[in-house]
């Protein structure tokens, strides 16, 4: 509170008034006690000057006046009088009032600065783990900050006072027990809003970029403190406020969510579309598609409790990383991707959940990746994040979430582990580019004309999506059906080799295609029946790669090499029949011609897979429960029957479709007929049909 010479001379006259007619003592003393009000403001010259004027005209000592104006504190106000009339209720409240950007105090010793700076409460950022003030600060030179300080530390006096000492020259002079005063006076002037903590969808129903939301059509970006509104809800965006304007790279938490912007783009979602089919050819259809999904993860997995990985899978300048950086740059300006090799376990869980249904882009993948790194690989597909202890009592966790759609890249097919990543994703295989197979002068044009189209943000185009959330939660489960049936229905009825999670991951991003297709306003330069198509083949060939090396694969090639070494022997262990019909456990099977089945003792081969497994892998085979499991679900098995002949012993077995097995296992030459052994110098050396001819007297 300013002091003025008006507010001075006011109260002294009124003195003066007093002292006039104060016909008693007691009217004399109040008058004193008015007069002592000003003379406490005054300079002390001015002081001493009014003094002997008061003293010759109403002939009272300076003794007394002098004793009277000890105990309003010499130089400070003790009054409410002196106090603007607008302030004095909060100093009746709370015993101190503001002034010239410092808290004042009053005490019964007078008035006493509490400090060089005020608090101007802005925002109660609401949360059950980081709850936290965002403040404004000013000291007594008009210099500024914001700051933002967490609750708990908030109520305890000495961390208060290291907080903002570290933000520049703030200093509290007081005690606890005034800043608490403090405290319980702005503690009510603060709007409560929630901090995004995950960027992207939000279950509010708005779509949080860093700098502002996408609802119901309407875009609403963040004001200067990074606060922004839905539903008359407060939501604070911590990338762009100024609480962290002036914050170095180096200690920039929020660094990558700067990347996460709304950009009103150059382009429509149309033309982005044309123009990135024109570039990126054939990968075009399923990298849009892939897109699309991306922007709706949490619907797909929400209903089946997985999100494929789309797999970019190529030789160094074949183009996949090219690709890789168009996709993520729709979602992001120009993020660089996570390397799998070198970056951090928090920043590779941070890249999975701070982002919701958007891409998040890992490169450099190789089958030497660290295990942990390739398990949470696996664990993202199925919407697993990373938990661990809390240093509480309690045995709490916290879990890190995958909210992100996965784009992995590397020169290297993920076939460790039973192609455990490979059965995860989409793979797209980009073909060597070098001298004999160039890129195009109009390749490079438009790989060009599209990243100069990407460097003002493209991030823009995704609000014609989003527009549809409603049309795709309401249509997608059933639409999911429908195709999963007519892809399901083309490989049985073809006896086409399959992998169920394979069809599993096409089909829930070819649902999302279908659904588009009916959009006439989005135009994405395919249909879904071409991409359907395509679907199919590649469903048919990642299938076949897998089954080269996974564990079913592992084992007929195991089954190969006993029967070459004798270590199992039809009849004994095995054997054919050529029938029309046979009667398994649950059903009966008709054939229209007949078949030639394979019957295998498959309890007693077990054993010697795993034996055989140990010495050439170095690793134990896998169980037998896991193996029936695998054999139940490969398009040669029939089923298995209770009862068969074997050697004079009668055992259970299972069926196969042998020529159908044979026609799938093609690749490792699978055959348990035509081999017949030949004693020589090398047990294990086989001789064909023809060779043998030479080797015996018939």
């Amino acid at each position: 509170m300013e002091i003025t010479k008006e507010l001075i001379s006011s109260i002294l006259n009124e003195a003066f008034e007093m002292l006039d007619e104060a016909d008693t003592p007691e009217k004399q003393y109040e008058a004193i006690n008015r007069l002592c009000q000003a003379l406490s403001v005054m300079e002390p010259t001015l002081q001493e000057l009014t003094i002997d004027q008061v003293k010759t005209k109403y002939k009272i000592p300076k003794s007394v006046i002098k004793q009277t104006l000890k105990s309003f504190g010499n130089g400070h106000v003790n009054d409410l009088e002196f106090v603007r009339e607008t302030a004095r209720d909060e100093i009746q409240e709370f015993g101190f009032y503001e002034e010239n950007n410092k808290y004042i105090f009053l005490t019964k010793d007078g008035t006493v600065e509490g400090s060089n700076f005020i608090i101007i409460p802005l925002f109660h950022i609401y949360s059950k783990s980081d709850n936290k003030r965002l403040i404004k600060i000013v000291n007594e030179y008009g210099y500024e900050r914001i700051v933002d300080i967490p609750s708990a530390k908030f109520t305890s006096f000495e961390q208060f006072q290291q907080l903002v000492y570290a933000e520049g020259n703030y200093l509290f002079f007081g005690n606890r027990h005034q800043f608490l005063k403090i405290l319980s006076k702005i503690s009510d002037r603060y709007p409560v809003c929630n901090e995004l903590k995950t960027m992207g969808w939000q279950r509010e129903g708005f779509f949080a970029f860093a700098n502002g939301i996408f609802s119901h059509n309407t875009w609403n970006p963040v004001d200067e403190y990074g606060i922004t509104e839905h539903n008359e809800k407060k939501y604070f965006s911590p990338a762009f406020s100024t609480v962290y304007s002036d914050v170095r790279e180096d200690d920039d938490e929020y660094e990558n969510d700067r990347f996460f912007v709304h950009v009103a783009p150059e382009i429509n979602f149309n033309q982005w579309a044309k123009i990135f089919n024109t570039v990126y050819d054939d990968k075009a259809p399923w990298a849009i598609s892939y897109l699309l999904a991306s922007l709706f993860r949490d619907i797909i997995y929400d209903k089946f409790k997985f999100f494929p990985h789309l797999f970019l899978f190529g030789q160094p300048q074949s183009g996949k990383s090219a690709l890789a950086w168009s996709l993520s740059n729709v979602f992001f300006q120009n993020l660089p991707a996570f390397n799998l090799n070198s970056g951090t376990n928090v920043g590779f869980f941070r890249r999975l959940a701070r982002f919701r249904n958007t891409i998040a882009w890992f490169d450099e993948y190789t089958n030497e990746i660290d295990l942990k790194r390739f398990q949470a690989l696996k664990a993202a597909y199925d919407g697993i994040g990373h938990e661990k202890g809390k240093t509480t009592k309690d045995n709490r966790t916290e879990v890190t979430k995958v909210n992100a759609a996965c784009i992995i890249s590397g020169q290297y097919l993920p076939t460790i582990d039973d192609n455990a990543l490979f059965t995860r994703s989409i793979l797209l295989s980009f073909p060597k580019r070098d001298a004999n197979n160039p890129f195009t002068d109009a390749e490079t044009k438009n790989l060009n004309r599209i990243r100069e189209i990407e460097k003002n943000g493209l991030s823009g185009i995704l609000t014609e999506i989003l527009r549809y959330r409603e049309k795709v939660e309401r249509d997608y489960p059933m639409t999911y059906t429908e195709v999963y049936n007519t892809v399901k229905e083309y490989f049985v009825s073809n006896q086409k080799q399959y992998t169920e999670r394979i069809i599993l991951n096409f089909v829930s991003i070819l649902t999302m295609v279908r659904i588009f297709d009916n959009i006439s306003e989005i135009k994405l330069g395919f249909t879904y029946n071409e991409l359907l198509l395509e679907a199919l083949r590649m469903i048919e060939k990642q299938s076949s790669q897998i089954s080269e090396s996974d564990a079913l694969s592992n084992l007929w090639s195991s089954i190969q090499f006993l029967f070459e070494t004798q270590q199992i022997n039809e009849d004994v262990d095995f054997k054919f029949k050529t029938v029309s019909s046979v009667k398994l456990v649950n059903a009966t099977k008709t054939f229209g011609k007949p078949r030639e089945l394979l019957y295998l003792r498959f309890t007693k081969i077990h054993p010697l897979y795993l034996e055989a497994h140990r010495k050439q892998h170095g690793t134990t085979g896998v169980d037998i429960t896991s193996l029936r499991h695998y054999i139940s679900n490969h398009l040669s098995y029939l089923g298995n029957v209770s009862s068969e002949e074997f050697n004079n012993t009668i055992t259970s077995a299972y069926v196969f479709d042998y020529q159908q097995l044979v026609s799938n296992l093609e690749n490792i030459g699978f055959n348990l007929k035509k081999t017949i052994f030949i004693q020589d110098t090398n047990p294990t050396k086989l001789k064909s049909n023809e060779e043998s001819k030479n080797y015996f007297p018939f």
